[in-house]
C-alpha cells in the first residue's frame, strides 16, 4: 500500500472519531448518559398571583401526608426514556425527594391565597399522591431537543372531626421546551408546579370546601 493511500486512509479515520466523538458529546449534552444520575437542584419558589382570598376562611387546614408512587429513587426528577425507547437509568435529581417539593409548592401557594394554614386542631386535613413526572425528549437538531413534561398529582381533603372525604382531584399539567441546556428538568419542574398550583388555586370546588 502507497504512503499516499496509507495517509488517506488514516485521514479518513480520523475523521470517523472526531465525528463519532461528536456525536456522543451531543448525546450526553442533549439526553445525557442513560446510567448518569445529575444533582440538579429545584429551589422552587411561587412566584404566582393567588386568583383566591382565603383569609376569611372558617376552616382550619393542615397539610398532612404526600406519598410517592412513581416508582423513582425519590429525588429523580423526571422519569425519562433512552433514544432507544426504554426507560433511562439515569437523570436529574433534586436537592430534596421530589415529593416534598411538590408538598410545599402547594403550601406555599395556599400561603399566598392567605389560607387558614394550621400546625394543630384542624378541621381539614390536605393530603396528596405524586402519581407521575415524565419527560420525553424529540430531537430537533444535533445539540437540542424538544422536552415534553408531565406532572400528575392527586389531591384530597379529609374533615378531622368524621374522618370522611370532602374532596378529590387528580390535576395533570404538561409543559413543553425546546432546551439542550442542563437545567432544563429544573425549569420544566418549576414551571409545572406553577401550573398544579394555579390549578389548585383555580378549583372552585376545592375554594368552596375552604369558605
Amino acid at each position: 500500500m502507497s504512503r499516499w493511500s496509507e495517509s488517506a486512509q488514516q485521514l479518513a479515520r480520523s475523521r470517523r472519531l472526531r465525528c463519532g466523538g461528536a456525536a456522543i458529546v451531543a448525546c450526553q449534552l442533549l439526553f445525557g448518559c442513560a446510567s448518569t444520575v445529575r444533582d440538579t437542584p429545584v429551589n422552587y419558589r411561587y412566584g404566582g398571583q393567588a386568583v383566591a382570598d382565603l383569609h376569611g376562611s372558617t376552616q382550619r387546614l393542615r397539610m398532612g401526608e404526600f406519598e410517592d408512587r412513581r416508582g423513582l429513587p425519590p429525588r429523580m426528577i423526571f422519569q425519562g426514556h433512552s433514544l432507544n425507547g426504554n426507560l433511562a437509568s439515569g437523570g436529574d435529581q433534586a436537592e430534596l425527594p421530589v415529593i416534598d417539593i411538590v408538598r410545599d409548592a402547594l403550601q406555599q401557594g395556599l400561603r399566598a391565597a392567605r389560607a387558614p394554614l394550621v400546625t394543630s386542631d384542624e378541621t381539614l386535613w390536605l393530603s396528596g399522591v405524586l402519581v407521575a413526572s415524565t419527560r420525553d425528549i424529540l430531537p430537533k437538531g444535533f445539540f437540542t431537543g424538544e422536552n415534553d413534561a408531565r406532572l400528575t398529582v392527586v389531591v384530597t381533603l379529609t374533615s378531622t372531626a368524621s374522618g370522611a372525604v370532602v374532596w378529590h382531584e387528580t390535576y395533570r399539567v404538561s409543559d413543553s421546551i425546546t432546551s439542550s441546556s442542563p437545567t432544563a428538568p429544573k425549569n420544566m419542574l418549576n414551571d409545572l408546579l406553577d401550573k398544579l398550583v394555579a390549578k389548585l388555586l383555580a378549583d372552585d370546588d376545592f375554594l368552596h370546601r375552604l369558605r
